[in-house]
């Protein structure tokens, strides 16, 4: 389900654009079929385990949990949210992730994800995506709308785009106030609300998810400005849980955005002591106000399940 801020549907224009099949073709695309036997075997035994099961447990349909997994992909990002049968994919890390997230969503018996979002562009976020994409059937691909001074030249991000416009996913634009559901789980778009940003990363797409009296917010790489510019619209931005913005960077650190937030739980997607992240002044500041930090660093996978009011926390090491 999709609307915006008058209720009525909207059609988004496709937010990629034209892309020539087979052009600038890169011989090493076949290279990354060829995982180390080794990676395979590690993979399969943490998310095919009995082990793996007992720890998260196997969502079912119809229950009436709802589970986000914060998944340990290095320095990068990638959340995947299931309930009830329906499935949302925030992010994949980098390409070397893609067939850790693939087995992963296998292991879990996740045939359809309803939706998958790349909150921008940059390879930590949508590299992993190209083998979702690939080799998984996705309804809805959420990004931000592009102009021509922010779209990428990279050879990942081309990469990314054959594998959208080859896996049939509908293309939306994300917009500020557009609204989604699927099953009980409900998103709302806070940004971007840049038509273009000198920093990508203030073009990343946040989401607000309301399952129940329990909320998340998924922030991406926003910086200061993107939070700065979302406390301006006067939006709810109170969330039990926070996906802490650019892997914990003092870059997205406004004292005044976490206060606004004020979650019981953050939730930083960084790599082991990759670029430093996260800095301490970000940790400082939600231990500050209460929240209880969590890395994937440290930490490894973390998941936070909700029945709508309780929430509780695993995490993998």
């Amino acid at each position: 389900m999709r609307k915006t801020n008058n209720g009525k549907r909207r059609r988004n224009p496709a937010p990629y654009p034209a892309w020539e099949p087979g052009a600038g073709r890169d011989p090493g695309r076949i290279v990354k079929y060829v995982v180390p036997a080794i990676c395979i075997l590690t993979v399969l035994a943490l998310f095919l385990s009995s082990e793996y099961r007992a720890r998260y447990g196997t969502p079912t349909p119809g229950a009436d949990t709802l589970s986000v997994m914060f998944i340990d992909v290095g320095q990068g990002d990638s959340e995947l949210i299931l309930c009830g049968g329906h499935s949302v994919l925030i992010d994949g890390g980098e390409a070397a992730c893609g067939a850790k997230l693939v087995s992963m969503l296998r292991g879990l018996g996740v045939k359809k994800i309803d939706c998958v979002v790349a909150t921008h562009p940059h390879a930590d976020h949508i590299g992993g995506l190209i083998d979702v994409l690939e080799n998984v059937a996705v309804g809805e691909l959420l990004m931000p709308a592009l102009t021509e001074n922010n779209i990428p030249t990279t050879r990942v991000y081309e990469r990314f785009l054959e594998a959208a416009a080859a896996s049939g996913a509908k293309a939306v634009r994300a917009a500020p106030g557009d609204e989604y559901a699927y099953g009980e789980i409900r998103f709302t778009v806070l940004s971007p609300l840049f038509a273009e940003a000198a920093d990508l990363n203030d073009m990343s797409v946040v989401l607000r998810m309301k399952y129940g009296g329990v909320s998340f917010l998924f922030t991406g790489d926003a910086g200061v400005e993107a939070e700065n510019a979302m406390l301006e619209t006067g939006a709810d931005l109170s969330s039990d849980v926070l996906k802490v913005g650019h892997h914990g960077s003092r870059s997205a650190k406004s004292a005044a955005f976490y206060r606004a937030v004020s979650p019981r739980i953050a939730v930083v997607e960084c790599g082991d002591g990759t670029e430093y992240h996260p800095h301490k002044e970000t940790v400082g500041a939600l231990v500050s106000i209460g929240a209880q930090v969590y890395r994937t660093d440290r930490d490894g996978t973390v998941v936070v399940t909700t029945d709508g009011s309780r929430i509780s926390v695993t995490k993998e090491k």
